[in-house]
């Protein structure tokens, strides 16, 4: 059985399954070797501070074709953690006006618990 997948995420499944092992296995030691360096800027008290996406949340009443650009824009703001296997906890902003606002930290490897009470502190 296969499972349905809504608009872009189908594409981005099918094209996963193009890719070669040797081009997952090039992948994977620039990663290694990407993450090494990641590792050695990172202080182990440090924290990145980012915006959690490069715009307002996307509206629920928006378009899918508007959905899909924005996740596109947004890649560039959740690549660093995740791309670098660190921890990202996102704040969202006191309320204002329109769609919610939401800012993004982002720790060292394995500081998760540290980074939940630093959000915790500013949450407060």
């Amino acid at each position: 059985m296969r499972p349905d997948f809504g608009p872009g995420i189908k594409e981005r499944f099918e094209f996963a399954s193009t890719v070669s092992v040797e081009a997952k296995q090039n992948a994977d030691a620039f990663r290694r070797e990407a993450r090494a360096k990641i590792d050695e800027l990172f202080q182990s008290s440090a924290l990145i501070v980012v915006p959690t996406t490069p715009f307002a949340a996307p509206l629920l009443s928006a378009s899918a074709e508007e959905l899909d650009r924005k996740r596109y824009q947004m890649i560039r703001t959740f690549l660093l953690a995740s791309f670098f296997g660190l921890p990202q906890i996102s704040i969202p902003l006191a309320k204002a006006p329109g769609a919610p606002l939401a800012i993004s930290l982002i720790g060292p490897r394995w500081s998760d618990r540290t980074l939940l009470d630093a959000a915790r502190r500013l949450a407060l």
